[in-house]
């Protein structure tokens, strides 16, 4: 009788032993999870603190082009892909952020795009409109609408707060908006940012072709002069017009052509966009911030923020 109580009881303290294993190994792993957590949340923070910095610095470099266009002398101001707001910056590799420990293989970016190198959808006219091959008369009769009367009695005109609104509009498909080799996304085509002009400085091919009345040799020369010396856009040695006379001398362009640059056409822009972009664990986790800026009396502002992380 004794062996079996002992039995037991050595039965029943295996038991236990083992249940406090089980136990123990669960709060390890918990334990882990926690800590693991915890770091990815950090290493999102500090992503997001130095996306945030680097639009700051995109802003600052905004206020600097504020303050030099105001000190222009011998031309009015204008805005290019030459200039130094065009080139994107990582503040790592530039010395203006302190690597931290351990990020050697991220990256702290910024850009800056210019908005009115794209079309207002609720300021272009709607001739310009016309000519937009992924908007069909559907498409746009419904964005006629919306702009003069609004959907709905009673409503009135309900202008866009974002180009991303134009994607669910009933008639617009996902080839149409994000285009294919033979049309252009009306992604790329429009904004809800500026006065309405499109700046020939920046503008793509596929803004410049819905320009009405301007003819394809003289979008040749434009886009040609503008690339500078390599012939590619986007690169180093970019240029632009300074003025309407400067460009009518470096490409020929005359005429119809010229007078629609004037009626449609600017050289220089106010709206801005700077997108920030940090990484850590060697890009696994990423944040970004993005301002939309307008430039105006030598001063850069703040019209919009939003920021969101972008994976693990």
């Amino acid at each position: 009788m004794k062996r079996r109580d002992e039995g037991f009881v050595l039965l029943v303290v295996l038991w236990v032993l083992a249940v406090l294993t089980v136990v123990t190994v669960g709060f390890g792993k918990r334990t882990l999870l926690d800590q693991r957590a915890a770091a990815y949340m950090l290493d999102q923070s500090e992503a997001m603190m130095q996306a945030r910095g680097a639009v700051y610095r995109g802003i600052l470099l905004l206020r600097n082009k504020a303050v030099t266009d105001m000190a222009e002398m011998d031309h009015p101001p204008v805005t290019h892909l030459g200039q130094q707001w065009a080139k994107p910056m990582d503040l790592f590799k530039e010395g203006v952020f302190e690597l931290p420990e351990g990020v050697e293989g991220d990256t702290c970016t910024f850009h800056i795009e210019d908005e009115q190198s794209r079309m207002n959808l609720n300021t272009i006219p709607f001739e310009v409109l016309e000519k937009v091959d992924a908007l069909d008369r559907s498409v746009l009769r419904r964005i006629r609408v919306r702009r003069t009367t609004g959907e709905h009695e009673g409503e009135g005109p309900a202008p866009f707060h974002a180009a991303e609104e134009l994607r669910y509009i009933r008639g617009v498909d996902f080839e149409d908006w994000y285009g294919t080799r033979k049309k252009a996304g009306l992604y790329n085509l429009f904004t809800t940012a500026g006065d309405g002009r499109i700046n020939i400085n920046t503008a793509r091919r596929e803004v410049l072709v819905c320009i009405p009345d301007l003819d394809g040799q003289a979008i040749n020369a434009i886009l040609g002069y503008r690339a500078g010396s390599d012939g590619q856009i986007g690169t180093g040695d970019d240029i632009g017009f300074l003025d309407w006379n400067d460009l009518v001398e470096r490409t020929g362009v005359s005429g119809e052509s010229l007078t629609a640059l004037k009626r449609y056409g600017d050289l220089y822009s106010t709206y801005y966009t700077v997108t920030g972009i940090a990484t850590r664990r060697n890009g696994q986790v990423r944040a970004s911030a993005t301002a939309t800026v307008i430039v105006m009396s030598g001063e850069a502002t703040i019209l919009d923020w939003r920021e969101r992380p972008l994976g693990a």
